[in-house]
């Protein structure tokens, strides 16, 4: 049996991913938001399932019109620079 969710609200993405997320057998419409969202590390898996995003309006909540929006936050962005430099350092270091 699918399921049907609608999530009607504004910068209110009709899954919002915080954690690894599996939806299984959905339609999931999302009509003034992001379809999806993930932050950081995390996942959403779907199995059988129909994602609809009809927002048509950028807003302060809702800053795409993209289905599927990836977030990462600076905090992340300042380690992901910090483990480049040191994976460059480790391998110059390596090539002497």
């Amino acid at each position: 049996m699918v399921e049907k969710y609608t999530a009607n609200g504004i910068g209110s993405p009709v899954i919002y991913s915080t954690a690894d997320v599996t939806v299984n057998n959905a339609t999931l419409i999302s009509t003034k938001s992001e379809g999806a969202v993930v932050e950081g590390k995390n996942s959403i898996t779907l199995n059988n399932v129909n994602l609809t995003d009809t927002n048509t309006t950028l807003n302060g909540n809702s800053e795409t019109y993209k289905k599927i929006y990836l977030y990462i936050n600076q905090c992340q962005v300042m380690l992901m620079k910090v483990w480049q430099r040191l994976l460059l350092k480790t391998q110059k270091n390596n090539n002497k």
